[in-house]
C-alpha cells in the first residue's frame, strides 16, 4: 500500500509539473505583430523567433516581384510587439487637363504621386481622389484644374469657379447664347486664367419708327432777367432763344433756324468770329400761345452769363450790347443755359418745345431772391394747369 501511494504521489507530481511546464513555454512563444499594407492594418499573434517571410504566410500576405518590406523577410523577431511595413510598387496613371503619364512609386500617397510627377495644384483645382489616400494598384489619378472667373451678362455679373478651358466653354456652361450681333470680351477662342473678366453686349437692331409721333416738352426753370420789365419773381416764356454754344452747329438741315435773325443779332453786337457762330431756335408758336397767355413776359434768352475770374474775356461789353439788342420787336429778356438746345433739337426733329422761367435775379436792377424755392412752385403750377 506504501509504494502505491508513492507510485500515485511521484505520478501525481510528475503529471503538475508538466502541466505547469507547458503552460510556462506557450506564454514567452507568443508575441503581436502587426503588418501596415498600405492603408490595411493586420494584427495577429505569433511565435518568438518567427520569421517575417512565415508571419505573412501565416497572414495570408502575398508580396510582389517589386514590392518592399521592412525588415527583411529572413529576420527572425523575438520582441513582444513588433511592426512590417510593406511598400507597394505600383504603376499609376495620372491624368492632368487631358494630358497622361505614367508614374512608378513604391508606397505613398495620392499627394507623393503628384508631387513626383512634377504637378502643382492650384487654388481651385480639384482631384478625384483624397491626397492623403494610399495608392493602389486600380487607382486612376485625375487632376481638373478649375479658376475663378468674373463673367458679366443681361445685366448681370457674378464669380464662379470653371473648369471651362475658353470664353465659349464658359458660356456653354452657363447656358448664355450669343446672337450674330452680341459682343463678347475677350474673344471665344481666348483661354481662360484666373481672375478672366468676361463681359458679354448685347446688340439690338431696331428701326426708325414709320409713325412719327410728336412729343410735347416744357422745360421749367430758373434765369436771370437782363430788362428792366423783368424784375425778380417774372414769368418768362422764351419765345427764342440764341444759343453760345454752337451745339446745333453741329447738325444738317441749319436752315430751319431763324438765320436772319441770327445774321442781324451778330450784327448789332459785333460778334467775334472767334467766339463760334450763335443760333437761334424759336419756341413751337402753338405751344407757346397756350402756356405763356397773358401773364408771362415772351422774350428772348441767351446762353453764358460774362462770369470771369482770372482770365480776361475776349469782349468785356458784350452783356451790355446783348441788353441793348433789338430787332423787330424783340429784346433778349434773360439768361440761363439749356433752352437753346431744346428748342433747336426739337424743332429740328418736328417735336413741340417751350421753355419757362423764374427770374431769380437781374443785373441791370442789383437784385436776387435767394429764397425763389419757395416761389418757384406758382410757375410749376400754371404750366401744368395749360399744357
Amino acid at each position: 500500500m506504501r509504494v502505491n501511494k508513492y507510485i500515485i504521489a511521484i505520478a501525481a507530481g510528475i503529471f503538475s509539473l508538466s502541466m505547469l511546464s507547458g503552460c510556462q513555454s506557450n506564454k514567452k512563444a507568443d508575441m503581436n505583430v502587426s503588418i501596415q499594407d498600405g492603408q490595411v492594418q493586420t494584427k495577429l499573434a505569433v511565435a518568438k523567433g518567427s520569421s517575417v517571410s512565415d508571419i505573412l504566410k501565416e497572414a495570408e500576405i502575398t508580396l510582389n516581384k517589386k514590392d518592399q518590406i521592412t525588415p527583411s523577410l529572413t529576420t527572425k523577431l523575438d520582441s513582444g510587439e513588433e511592426k512590417i511595413e510593406i511598400a507597394r510598387y505600383e504603376k499609376l496613371k495620372v491624368s492632368d487637363d487631358n494630358k497622361e503619364q505614367e508614374v512608378e512609386i513604391l508606397g505613398g500617397k495620392v499627394k507623393d504621386v503628384l508631387e513626383q510627377a512634377g504637378i502643382t495644384l492650384g487654388k481651385h483645382d480639384i482631384v478625384n481622389h483624397d491626397l492623403e489616400a494610399s495608392c493602389t494598384d486600380d487607382m486612376d489619378i485625375q487632376v481638373i484644374r478649375r479658376v475663378e472667373v468674373s463673367l458679366r451678362a443681361d445685366g448681370k455679373t457674378k464669380k464662379t469657379v470653371t473648369q471651362a478651358k475658353t470664353v465659349k466653354e464658359l458660356l456653354n456652361e452657363n447656358n448664355i447664347a450669343l446672337s450674330k450681333k452680341d459682343r463678347i470680351r475677350p474673344a471665344l477662342n481666348k483661354p481662360l486664367k484666373e481672375g478672366t473678366k468676361v463681359v458679354v453686349e448685347r446688340v439690338e437692331t431696331r428701326k426708325e419708327k414709320t409713325n412719327f409721333r410728336q412729343l410735347t416738352l416744357v422745360r421749367i426753370g430758373t434765369c436771370g432777367g437782363l430788362q428792366h420789365n423783368t424784375p425778380i419773381g417774372t414769368f418768362i416764356a422764351s419765345e427764342k432763344s440764341i444759343g453760345f454754344d454752337g451745339l446745333l452747329n453741329y447738325y444738317a438741315n441749319r436752315e430751319k433756324l431763324d438765320i436772319e435773325f441770327e445774321e442781324e443779332f451778330k450784327k448789332q453786337v459785333k460778334w467775334l468770329p472767334q467766339l463760334g457762330n450763335p443760333y437761334v431756335a424759336n419756341a413751337d408758336k402753338e405751344l407757346l400761345e397756350q402756356i405763356a397767355q397773358d401773364d408771362m413776359v415772351r422774350g428772348g434768352f441767351f446762353g453764358p452769363q460774362g462770369r470771369r475770374l482770372r482770365v480776361p474775356l475776349a469782349d468785356p461789353q458784350l452783356n451790355e450790347k446783348i441788353v441793348e439788342f433789338e430787332y423787330k420787336g424783340y429784346k433778349v429778356t434773360n439768361f440761363e443755359m439749356e433752352s437753346s438746345a431744346l428748342a433747336g433739337l426739337a424743332q429740328h426733329m418736328g417735336h413741340k418745345a417751350l421753355t419757362c422761367c423764374m427770374v431769380i435775379a437781374n443785373r441791370r436792377q442789383k437784385e436776387a431772391n435767394v429764397g425763389y424755392k419757395n416761389t418757384i412752385d406758382g410757375l410749376i403750377k400754371k404750366v401744368l394747369e395749360r399744357i
